[in-house]
C-alpha cells in the first residue's frame, strides 16, 4: 500500500526522461570543490541502464539491488540503501547536485552552495514533498571487486522450530555489529523449512576470516542446524554491477512477487541493542515474536493471500562508514545508528477481499509491535508502513522540524504532497480513502 495516490491527485511520469552521463570531471553549480568523477542520471533512467553506464567507465556507485527501480525518484528521495552501503554510506551521501522543479514552477540547480537547505532535504527527507526531480548527479566511485559468502541452513525439523529460529538470529546478532562496522552488507531470510544468509562486500576492504568465528559457532551446533550449501569466494565478482546484473538483481527478482501488492512493515535495530548478549536475545525473540503476531490471521489461507505467512527479512544494509555525518542530509538518523534493517512483507492478488487485505495489512503493521516496545522507533520510509501512528518519528526523527520548516519555505502551499510525508495535513480531501480504509 503506497503513500502517493488518492482522489482529484495528479501524479508526474518521469519515466520517458532518459540518460545516464558519465563525467569525469564534475564540479557542482558555483562550487569551489576539487572535480570528482560522476553520473548525471535522468529522472526515468533505471538501475540496470546506470550499472551499464558504469561498468562502461570502469566506477562504482551506490545504488540498490531491484534493477527496475528508478534512482533519481523515492530510492535516492528516502536515502537509497545498496548493498555497499555499509562500506561507502547511503547513497544520499553521495549526492552531489539535483535537478528540480519546485512548487514555483522555478527549475533548480541545487547542491551544497546553491539552495543548500533544498538540498538537504531533499536527500533523504522523503520522496513526493519537495518537487519534481527532473536529474541528479551521483558521485563515481573507484572500481572493486566484490567478495560474497552465502549459506542455506536447515533447522533441525524435530525441535522447536521458534527456539531454533530464535536461536539463530541471536547468534547472527553476536556477531553484527563487528561485521557491519567491517563494510559487509548482510541479508538473513526464511523460507520454507531453512534459512538463507548472505553477506557481500568490496573485496579489499574484509576478509572472509572476518566470518570465521560465526562459523566455527554454527558447527558447534550442528545437532540443531544443517549448512545445506556454503558458497564462499573472495573477488567473485569483477565489479559492482556485474554483481548486481548478474547475482543479487536476478536474486531479489526472484523473491519479489511482480503483479501482486505489497505491505511493507519495518524497523531499524540500533547497534547498541547488539552490544549484549541479553539483550541480542530480546531483539530475537520480539522479531520472531513480530513474524507470529503477523502470520496468526493469514493462517486460514484468505482468498487472495497467496501465502498464510508474512515474510520475514534481516538486512545490514545500513550506513556504518559514514555514521558521523548523520547530520549532512536529510535521512533518517535512525539509519546511521543501527545494525539491523528488520522488514517484514505480505503480499495479496487479484481476488482478495477488502477484508483480506485489510487483515493483511493491519498484520504487517502489527509485526513491528514488539521491536516498537523495547523502544524502536525508526523505519526506512521506503520499505515502512503507511499506517504508522508515530510517522513523524518512525521515518524521519529528530530531522522532521527541520525538514519541516524547508518544506514551507519552498512549498508554502502544500503543492507537492504524500501521505505521512513532511508537510502531510491529515484532514486533506486527498487522503480521504486512507481514512476511510483504516475506519473500515
Amino acid at each position: 500500500m503506497g503513500r502517493s495516490a488518492g482522489p482529484s491527485s495528479l501524479q508526474i511520469l518521469t519515466h520517458n526522461l532518459k540518460g545516464v552521463v558519465y563525467v569525469a570531471d564534475f564540479v557542482p553549480q558555483r562550487s569551489s570543490v576539487a572535480p570528482v568523477p560522476a553520473l548525471t542520471i535522468s529522472a526515468g533512467s533505471q538501475l540496470e541502464e546506470i550499472y551499464a553506464v558504469a561498468e562502461a567507465n570502469d566506477v562504482s556507485v551506490v545504488l540498490g539491488t531491484c534493477l527496475t527501480v528508478g534512482a533519481a525518484g523515492g530510492f535516492i528521495q528516502g536515502g537509497g540503501v545498496s548493498s555497499l552501503t555499509p562500506t561507502y554510506g547511503l547513497a544520499v551521501d553521495h549526492l552531489l547536485e539535483v535537478e528540480i522543479v519546485t512548487a514555483d514552477g522555478v527549475i533548480r540547480t541545487i547542491n551544497a552552495v546553491q539552495d543548500p537547505d533544498l538540498f538537504w532535504a531533499v536527500r533523504g527527507g522523503g520522496a513526493g514533498s519537495w518537487g519534481i526531480v527532473i536529474s541528479i548527479t551521483l558521485a563515481a566511485l573507484p572500481p572493486t571487486a566484490v567478495s560474497t559468502s552465502s549459506l542455506v541452513i536447515e533447522p533441525d525439523p524435530a525441535q522447536d522450530l521458534r527456539t531454533l529460529a530464535v536461536n539463530f538470529i541471536t547468534l547472527l546478532g553476536k556477531y553484527q555489529n563487528q561485521i557491519t562496522n567491517a563494510g559487509v552488507s548482510t541479508a538473513l531470510g526464511f523460507n520454507e523449512g531453512n534459512y538463507s544468509l548472505s553477506f557481500s562486500w568490496p573485496a579489499r576492504h574484509a576478509s572472509v576470516a572476518l566470518f570465521y568465528p560465526l562459523y566455527d559457532e554454527l558447527r558447534t551446533l550442528s545437532s540443531n542446524y544443517t549448512v545445506l550449501s556454503n558458497f564462499t569466494q573472495e573477488f567473485v565478482y569483477p565489479s559492482v554491477a556485474t554483481a548486481i546484473v548478474e547475482h543479487f538483481g536476478p536474486a531479489a527478482d526472484s523473491v519479489i512477487a511482480y503483479g501482486s501488492s505489497t505491505e511493507l512493515g519495518s524497523r531499524y535495530v540500533p547497534q547498541s541493542m547488539l552490544e549484549s548478549l541479553g539483550s541480542v536475545q530480546s531483539i530475537a525473540e520480539a522479531i520472531w515474536e513480530g513474524l507470529e503476531i503477523a502470520s496468526a490471521p493469514l493462517r486460514d489461507y484468505p482468498a487472495g493471500i497467496p501465502k498464510p505467512q508474512v515474510g520475514l527479512s534481516i538486512f545490514g544494509d545500513v550506513p556504518a562508514a559514514t555514521r558521523h555525518r548523520v547530520n549532512e542530509t536529510g535521512a533518517n538518523p535512525g539509519a546511521y545508528d543501527a545494525a539491523w534493517h528488520v522488514l517484514y512483507t505480505g503480499t495479496w492478488t487479484v481476488g482478495a477481499s477488502r477484508s483480506a487485505y485489510q487483515t493483511l495489512s493491519r498484520a504487517v503493521y502489527d509485526a513491528v509491535g514488539p521491536l516498537t516496545a523495547l523502544g524502536m522507533m525508526s523505519s526506512y520510509q521506503n520499505e515502512g508502513s503507511a499506517w504508522e501512528v508515530n510517522w513523524q518519528e518512525a521515518f524521519f526523527g529528530h530531522k522532521y522540524d527541520r525538514l519541516l520548516q524547508i518544506k514551507h519555505k519552498y512549498d508554502p502551499t502544500n503543492f507537492f504532497t504524500t501521505y505521512k510525508g513532511v508537510g502531510f495535513a491529515p484532514n486533506s480531501a486527498f487522503y480521504s480513502c486512507y481514512e476511510a480504509y483504516q475506519k473500515a
